[in-house]
């Protein structure tokens, strides 16, 4: 069968500016893409789980339209568009040309006009029709193979209105009587003025009595007194509305439905497009994965359907230092180490628990040179280690830094060099995403790291989890230092990434400086 979208555009940019609107969304380059994420996410949810085998995005004309020549006043009370909405139309085109959406605007005819000259049109072609605006006032072109679609709002599923819910919504015995209850109940949305002192529930009544405005028109005197004086009064009115509230479907267009059936997604033309808007949820769910260029870039293996390795499938090196010997053994690796991946494993204290960065204990800390090799080292020799986070000339490199810095300032470990955080980087490339350290290596890597449940089992209800600082350090030895491996492998992959994004200055000067502020503070 087939399924037709038209999609009223505006009030699905509308709707992502108000969501984000203390919080914006805005990409590295400064782009405001609040309003742009509502359309995405709204295109999203349709092209899943509808369906649609044709879909077209409405939208209203840059000038006035034949109403606004009619009734100066119509949508007159409207606030000036916001700055960042207004920007945000372009950038909806070049998301629907990207995506391969046609936009249909008519010079002097609304969105709804076209919407409405679509529906009709389609449906005398076989097609099944749906109508995706919030706005009641399409409820007027639901008929047999058009549905009225409203969007999923505040939590709530999307809707969908045949003529029996319409009916039923708006105590209506026709989809087509909602042209007569705008004229009597107005809409403040738009400036229809329908007739003072007529709500809802009166305006269902007299409908459900007369049907129509001319027949309410022609039995006013049969009306009870303040009701009777109030339609008199405002019949004027009640006609100009009902004008200004009936939808056009005879919209000048040539349209062949062909231009609006959905086709396989062009790479070419839409990587550049998330990349500069940086859209990381369509590109994954458009093409599967991310671009090769901008923020959104992976590594081809990353891309790759192959289960993910684990620590079994690799080559590594992974070694215990309990004894003072041993950490010189170390020591000396590390001073001829450039750069230095480090890792810190807490077990809770004094009733904290050992998330508690200002509480919980040290157990041990590991480190990491080079890819499949680290070492995992108990917390009681801490203190020969001071050198090494002492020394400006090394690379300091570790995941959730800020955790690990401040469980290490507690035991008098100072750093002369602010430390590389793969997690910052990785929220500088994706700032929407997860961030854990498990989910990057497997995301980016192919590679599952041990689970922590595999050394403390599983949390159950009616079973304690074992607590890390109750185990020998041999049994934490492979799940500590691949920490530290994983730590250093993300950064060989997510450096790159950041300066072909233009990054660097960003991630290194003002997000991972601002670690040791917080610390602080």
């Amino acid at each position: 069968m087939k399924r037709l979208f038209i999609v009223d555009l505006m009030p699905f940019l509308y709707k992502g500016h108000f969501v984000f609107l203390k919080k914006p969304r805005i990409t590295t380059s400064g782009i405001n893409t609040s309003a742009l994420m509502g359309l995405v996410g709204g295109l999203q949810t349709i092209l899943k789980k509808e369906n649609p085998t044709h879909l077209v995005l409405a939208m209203d004309p840059k000038g006035p339209t034949f109403r606004h020549e009619m009734y100066p006043e119509y949508k007159a009370q409207r606030e000036k568009m916001p700055e960042d909405l207004a920007k945000a139309i372009p950038y909806a085109f070049e998301v629907a040309a990207a995506l391969g959406i046609e936009v249909v605007q008519v010079e002097h005819y609304e969105a709804d006009d076209v919407m409405g000259t679509l529906a009709c049109r389609a449906a005398e072609q076989g097609f099944e029709v749906f109508i995706a605006t919030p706005d009641k006032d399409a409820a007027q072109l639901v008929r047999p193979h058009v549905t009225l679609y409203r969007p999923a709002h505040a939590g709530d599923s999307a809707e969908y209105y045949d003529e029996e819910k319409v009916n039923a919504h708006w105590h209506l015995t026709s989809p087509k009587q909602m042209i007569d209850y705008l004229s009597l109940v107005g809409d403040s949305a738009d400036n229809i003025p329908g007739i003072r002192g007529v709500g809802e529930k009166t305006a269902a009544l007299l409908l459900s009595r007369y049907e129509s405005l001319d027949e309410i028109l022609s039995h006013t005197d049969e009306l009870s007194g303040k009701l009777s004086e109030r339609v008199k009064a405002g019949a004027e009115e009640a006609r100009l509305s009902k004008t200004l509230a009936t939808i056009c479907t005879a919209v000048p267009l040539e349209v062949d439905f062909e231009q609006f059936r959905l086709k396989p997604y062009d790479r070419a033309k839409l990587e550049p497009v998330c990349a500069k808007f940086e859209l990381f949820r369509l590109a994954r769910d458009t093409y599967g994965g991310l671009p090769k260029e901008g923020l959104l870039s992976l590594q081809a293996d990353a891309l790759s359907d192959d289960q993910p390795k684990t620590l079994a499938d690799v080559p590594h090196t992974y070694t215990l230092v309990k004894t003072e010997d041993e950490a010189e053994a170390l020591l000396a690796e590390l001073r001829r180490a450039p750069r230095i991946a480090f890792d810190t494993e807490t077990a809770e204290a004094n009733g904290f628990p050992s998330t508690d960065p200002q509480h919980c204990r040290l157990i041990g800390f590991s480190f990491a040179t080079e890819p499949g090799r680290a070492w995992y080292v108990v917390g009681s020799l801490i203190d020969l280690f001071r050198e090494i986070f002492a020394d400006p000339t090394k690379l300091l490199i570790g995941h959730n830094v800020k955790f690990d810095t401040a469980v290490l300032h507690r035991y008098g470990i100072g750093f002369a060099s602010t430390p590389r955080d793969t997690l910052l980087a990785h929220f500088c490339l994706d700032a929407s995403s997860r961030h854990g350290l498990d989910y990057l290596a497997e995301k980016y890597l192919k590679y599952r790291p041990i689970p922590i449940t595999s050394l403390i089992g599983e949390k159950v209800r009616g079973k304690e989890q074992l607590s890390m600082g109750s185990l020998e350090p041999e049994a934490i030895c492979d799940y500590a230092a691949e920490d530290a491996d994983v730590a250093l492998r993300l950064y060989d992959c997510f450096e790159p990434l950041i300066a072909e994004a233009g990054l660097s200055r960003a991630l290194h000067e003002v997000e991972e400086p601002l670690v040791e502020v917080l610390g602080e503070m």
